[in-house]
């Protein structure tokens, strides 16, 4: 979260919105079409913060058979997969959906429902032992691949001229209050796991992850009927 209010507030003076930071913020809040699609931002976001830190926690408490370099793999195989087939992976879903603004959402649904599957294969999976590993990374990293250029390019398209600091910054902000709320809900989702089951945790992000598609998806076929702001 720090870096997003370094981020916020350390572009050039010449690009900041001359009516003042919470000004900027106002107006960009107002942007109709542009806050449809903010509004879930924080939740894909927590989605997100899964991989870096829950997951292997939760990896190592509940899987079979598995070790710390097995979880390390995990992270390693899905940074090899990004790096691979990251901007393919965009490009084809471009080259799918005609409207440029339609296939950004697209690629946001597309990308959490992705997610949503490998966090669900956690908990229904378990019995593949190290290979639920797999059964994780492969669907969750091509979720990824989607969303954050996706992410990226959307915030891109709706940014109007002179105003980038304000929309990467709201933009911004609210990542890092998804990676925050993330971290904090995951952790303590793995520990009521250890009540109710080991299956809760991966159900119910992926239960979160499902109700975000659901949402972009719904965006998708109704943005082209949003009138500008």
């Amino acid at each position: 979260m720090g870096l997003s209010f370094f981020t916020f507030f350390s572009f050039p003076r010449k690009q900041r919105n001359p009516e003042g930071v919470l000004a900027g913020l106002a107006n960009t809040w107002n942007d109709r079409k542009f806050r449809r699609q903010l509004l879930a931002f924080p939740f894909a976001w927590m989605v997100f913060a899964q991989l870096q830190n829950v997951v292997p926690v939760y990896v190592l408490e509940t899987v079979p058979g598995i070790s710390t370099s097995i979880v390390s793999s995990l992270l390693s195989a899905n940074a090899l997969l990004v790096v691979l087939l990251g901007f393919r992976a965009s490009s084809l879903l471009t080259r799918r959906y005609g409207t440029p603004s339609k296939s950004k959402v697209r690629g946001l649904a597309f990308g959490v429902s992705f997610m949503a599957l490998g966090l669900l294969a956690l908990g229904l999976l378990p019995w593949l032992k190290a290979f639920t590993v797999y059964a994780f990374v492969i669907p969750f990293t091509l979720g990824e691949m989607l969303f954050v250029p996706a992410y990226q390019a959307l915030i891109n398209e709706a940014t109007p001229p002179g105003r980038t600091a304000a929309y990467f910054g709201m933009a911004t902000l609210t990542a890092g209050v998804g990676m925050g709320l993330g971290n904090f809900a995951g952790g303590h989702l793995v520990e009521a796991g250890r009540i109710l089951g080991p299956g809760f945790f991966p159900a119910s992000a992926g239960i979160l992850a499902l109700g975000v598609a659901y949402y972009y998806q719904a965006l998708a076929k109704r943005l082209e009927g949003i009138p500008p702001a």
